[in-house]
């Protein structure tokens, strides 16, 4: 991803804050990069991936990547969901903007963009 985020925005601190929580540097910057890639003409804060494809991109098994979306919910700093089949599932992720003291989050309503599984030759 080429795009720099401000130090103040919301995304910067969601990353930081995400980082602190334990299992959570896995998942900080990928979240942030997929949301912010997707947001390039509108705000976005949703996404949808393939679990196992993002667990194989991450160098992880499948279940250290949802032990890492459960701790970052438990922190509050994320909401999620698994769709579709059982033996493919999709992992739908919204974050929750959080803000430093004296920094406000203003954003538009929530949109959600679905990331697309590449497709194998």
């Amino acid at each position: 991803m080429n795009t720099v985020l401000p130090p103040d925005s919301w995304e910067v601190h969601w990353a930081m804050s995400a980082r602190d929580v334990p299992q959570g540097r896995l998942l900080a910057g990928f979240l942030v990069d997929l949301v912010v890639d997707t947001s390039r003409m509108r705000e976005v804060n949703s996404v949808c991936f393939p679990r196992d494809l993002a667990a194989h991109a991450l160098g992880v098994e499948p279940v250290r990547l949802m032990a890492a979306l459960r701790s970052l919910a438990k922190a509050r700093l994320l909401t999620w969901q698994v769709e579709g089949a059982p033996d493919a599932p999709n992992i739908a992720v919204t974050l929750l903007p959080s803000a430093p003291a004296g920094f406000r989050v203003e954003r538009g309503a929530v949109q959600r963009h679905e990331i697309e599984s590449p497709r194998v030759s």
